[in-house]
């Protein structure tokens, strides 16, 4: 997970940080070992093993608090779908705290329990909206293009028209009785070299 830009975060997801934290943090088992030696050049190992077992919970806490929070950053290419930020994102962001809030309920599993209602409520009408952008993909990515031309201010036709055509096509791998890229550099060079 990279590191979040903090400054960038609101007061209420950051209240919301603080009391995940403290949820983790009030679950840790401290071993005696970990705290109760006072020598500060101790050698003793389960001395030294407790405290960095300690050290390495403590963060384990800060780090699962801010992913809970503030949600994963992958790295890598996200192929985000048109149309998600106008359908989809807000039942997500819906959805995913449900599920958060169901899993720390210890995940109930009784239709009666309001956790698990919700749970299952906000996830039914966040597959229902993802179904319904990808079953109207091209119709979505169509309004996209007329909206982007009706206002080209500035240049939004152009980029709508890239993500429809990328210029990363593939090549093919045959031509003729040639497969493969040295037979087919083998074959244009053999047909450029002809005599007209």
């Amino acid at each position: 997970m990279s590191m979040p830009n903090w400054d960038k975060i609101d007061a209420v997801k950051l209240r919301e940080y603080s009391l995940m934290s403290d949820i983790y943090l009030s679950r840790l088992s401290i071993h005696r070992d970990a705290l109760g030696c006072r020598d500060t050049k101790c050698q003793d190992e389960n001395h030294i093993l407790h405290t960095k077992n300690l050290y390495n919970s403590i963060c384990k806490c800060f780090t699962d608090a801010s992913k809970n929070v503030l949600g994963i950053s992958k790295s890598g290419k996200f192929n985000c779908k048109p149309g998600f930020n106008d359908y989809v994102k807000e039942l997500h962001d819906v959805a995913r705290k449900r599920f958060v809030a169901w899993r720390e309920a210890n995940k109930p599993r009784d239709h009666n329990n309001p956790f698990f209602r919700e749970m299952t409520v906000s996830r039914a009408k966040f597959k229902l909206a993802l179904r319904f952008i990808k079953r109207h993909e091209n119709q979505i990515r169509q309004d996209a293009i007329a909206d982007a031309l009706c206002d080209d201010s500035d240049g939004n036709f152009w980029k709508e028209i890239k993500k429809m055509s990328p210029n990363n096509i593939p090549l093919p791998t045959s031509i003729d009785a040639a497969t493969g890229k040295e037979e087919v550099v083998h074959l244009w060079e053999i047909t450029l070299k002809k005599p007209s």
